[in-house]
């Protein structure tokens, strides 16, 4: 008899619970009872998180105590003889591994220790746990509850204050959150029969408010009545009785049972979401109490920023002109000025031009400078009084959390930043930030070290739209500056492992990595005098050379420092037989593509390295290739759905393919294998190595899709020579 898969137990006894209406955010509890219902572990004072939350829950009397065999023993009581616990599930994400360094040895403290440092696991491990409640447990301590803390009713109102969201009283007798006004509707507080109902129903639009695209950006465009609105309103509704326990200000579900029949139906068909929804809603608490926590910044005198290394390289040309594209700071009232003053280039170019993405004005190589130097950043004078810079405000707040500030920090230019952080040990950066100055300047923070997490919205200034404009010129120089150093990195990385290659082995024996995974030896991968180190090349599309990605004996995966990965890829079969091939296929890792060329026999296989990888390389191989279809085989994470409620694999991959009007294709396992052990059966190389199919259920899968597509596609042939397709 196959044993039912975790999550399924879990979805049932939950469906039941809302049948019988008896689900955890279904039970009401007033202010001051107690310790609300959430359960928490006496022994560590947390308490439990996700999806064990609902399950012990579901499971549980009004004590909400819970905890293991031995620490019922630690605290000189002893769960009774006969009494079965309750199953619970843990995930680890990163574990402590030693460092290694180019060339694959451990690198040495000063005592001659290995160094040790904190990694993400590329496979999260599960863990399962059997805890008791505190009924099934002799000589437990007698629960106390907690004394009613009114000042918790100010924590909510400072709550809802720090988030900036407009609150619309109306004489409407319902409250609701609507999206494209991003706004709050409310009944007058007066209809509440007390504060605590009031900011128990602010709070639950507040968690609508959360999925907002510039916060946590969730789905939330559906009409009433629709799965899709159904699931919003469970995450906000699990969320609101996690934040009723967090702020002790109680949870009120009857606005919400309307739902029921809709959600029942919803986890029915899909067990799993009650996982995604439950690590949605811990987002949502996450997001919220930060904003508990944002601290009034003090106001300094604005700095003036200038970086006399760019202006340097800018203007090196010998005739006094500008040698590339120049950011400028020309407010609106100054743009006809500006164009009149700078004219046209001897070619009949425009002087200066507008660029839309960036929303900013650039003076065109070849622009005289003393025609432009008026309208150079550096000569825009910022003096407004006792005011911040958004970088100086933005600054402050990742001091706030942590952080700590150092270089050229803070990058506001609108990708996502590594940076140090207090705690951090040789060289980590558990720190991590998002920021723009477009528009009203905002941006994302999380301490990877502490959990805390902060939506930052700049406020405390107000400048002139000349003194914006000359900020957004400035951001727009830096970032400029940063990416031809970012590029001249690369290079200077590329040509030193260019040369490191030479030196090393090309692989003719199974390394240690290989042989874990079960995958043959390749031509074109290398490894160390010791043979335990597996490099594996990237190039682009040229062929040319970018970075190596090192995979140590214990399947720990890194890449060269200062090295350029987006984009690159390696070839398993060699960059050459892509030109032969029916179909590209793409995968995330080396292992996968390996795994699969061995069962299809495909002259070439792509390895992106990772889902995050997919979609850059297959758009450069479709740019290269126009008239190749493309596959992308790309992982099932499931054990990240169950845990965060995404699937990397599955979305990224799903992106690439849809970017070049491609194929995607995931692994089908054998029935309950992925179910009992999501993390050890995630991609095509588990189908062949840890599957009951083989390598055979993985030429079955992936073969008659290959040959149905290359039919599909076989009256187009590239010409090699000029990659013009021909109709026969």
């Amino acid at each position: 008899m196959t044993k039912t898969p975790y999550h399924q137990v879990v979805a049932n006894q939950i469906i039941e619970s809302l049948k019988t209406r008896t689900a955890p955010w279904l039970k009401p509890w007033e202010p001051g009872t107690g310790n609300g219902q959430v359960p928490y572990n006496p022994v560590t004072g947390k308490r439990y998180r996700g999806i064990n939350v609902l399950y012990l829950m579901v499971n549980q009397s009004d004590d909400n105590r819970w905890l293991t065999y031995k620490q019922a023993q630690s605290m000189d009581a002893q769960v009774r003889k006969g009494e079965k616990g309750t199953t619970i599930q843990y995930w680890k994400f990163h574990e402590e591994q030693t460092k290694y360094d180019d060339a694959g040895k451990p690198v040495l403290d000063e005592h001659g220790n290995p160094l040790k440092v904190q990694v993400n696991l590329e496979r999260p491990k599960v863990f399962y746990t059997t805890v008791f409640h505190a009924s099934q447990i002799e000589n437990m301590p007698e629960l106390i509850a907690k004394e009613p803390d009114w000042s918790l009713i100010e924590r909510a109102e400072k709550l809802l204050h720090n988030s900036g969201t407009t609150i619309i009283h109306s004489e409407a007798d319902r409250a609701f959150y609507r999206l494209s006004t991003d706004s709050i509707h409310l009944p007058p507080k007066e209809q509440f029969k007390s504060a605590a109902n009031y900011y128990a129903t602010a709070l639950h639009e507040l968690g609508h408010w959360s999925g907002h695209p510039s916060r946590l950006d969730r789905d939330l465009g559906h009409p009433f009545g629709s799965d899709a609105y159904a699931k919003e309103e469970l995450r906000a509704e699990i969320a609101s009785m996690l934040l009723g326990a967090e702020l002790g200000i109680g949870h009120d579900p009857s606005q919400h049972t309307a739902y029921i029949k809709s959600w029942i139906r919803v986890l029915e068909d899909e067990p799993l979401e009650i996982f995604r929804a439950s690590a949605d809603a811990e987002k949502i608490v996450n997001h919220l109490c930060a904003l508990e926590q944002t601290q009034d910044i003090q106001l300094a005198p604005l700095i003036e920023i200038k970086d006399d290394k760019l202006k340097e390289e800018i203007f090196m040309a010998t005739d006094n002109t500008t040698s590339e594209k120049v950011w400028l700071s020309i407010p609106f009232k100054q743009k006809e000025i500006a164009k009149s003053t700078i004219g046209k280039l001897p070619d009949g170019t425009p002087g200066i031009a507008w660029d839309k993405v960036q929303k900013c004005w650039y003076a065109n190589p070849g622009v005289p400078v003393e025609k432009i130097k008026a309208w150079l950043p550096e000569h825009q004078a910022l003096t407004q009084e006792k005011s911040l810079i958004p970088e100086d405000e933005f600054k402050a707040a990742l001091i706030n959390i942590g952080a700590i500030v150092s270089g050229g920090h803070p990058i506001m230019d609108g990708k996502p930043h590594r940076i140090a952080t207090e705690g951090d040990k040789n060289g980590e950066k558990a720190g991590f930030y998002i920021a723009h100055l477009d528009g009203i300047p905002a941006g994302y923070i999380k301490n990877n070290r502490t959990g805390t997490e902060l939506n930052w919205k700049c406020k405390g200034y107000i400048l002139t739209d000349e003194q914006k404009a000359t900020l957004k010129a400035e951001a727009l120089e830096h970032q400029q500056t940063r990416q031809r150093e970012l590029e001249t990195k690369q290079k200077s990385t590329a040509l030193r492992l260019e040369r490191k290659l030479s030196m090393m082995t090309e692989i003719v024996e199974p390394t240690p990595y290989m042989q874990a995974k079960g995958i043959q030896v390749h031509s074109g991968v290398y490894t160390d005098e010791e043979k335990k180190i597996t490099c594996i090349p990237a190039t682009d599309c040229e062929g040319t050379l970018w970075t190596v990605q090192y995979i140590a004996e214990d399947g720990t995966k890194r890449f060269a420092k200062d090295s350029r990965k987006e984009g690159c890829f390696h070839v398993l079969g060699g960059i050459d037989k892509l030109a032969e091939v029916p179909v590209i296929l793409i995968t995330e890792g080396y292992a996968t593509a390996a795994t699969i060329q061995e069962a299809t026999e495909l002259p070439a296989v792509v390895s992106a390295f990772d889902a995050g990888n997919l979609k850059s390389v297959a758009k450069a191989l479709h740019e290269k290739y126009p008239h190749t279809p493309i596959i992308v085989a790309t992982d099932d994470d499931k054990h990240l759905e169950l845990t965060q409620g995404i699937n990397p694999g599955k979305e990224k991959g799903g992106e690439a393919a849809d970017a070049v009007n491609g194929f995607v294709i995931l692994p089908t396992f054998a029935p309950g294998e992925q179910a009992l052990n999501p993390a050890q059966f995630s991609d095509f190389n588990d189908l062949g190595n840890r599957s009951m199919l083989g390598i055979e259920g993985v030429k079955r899968q992936i073969k008659p899709k290959i040959d149905r597509i290359a039919k599909r596609y076989s009256n187009l042939r590239l010409s090699q020579k000029c990659n013009v397709a021909h109709i026969l």
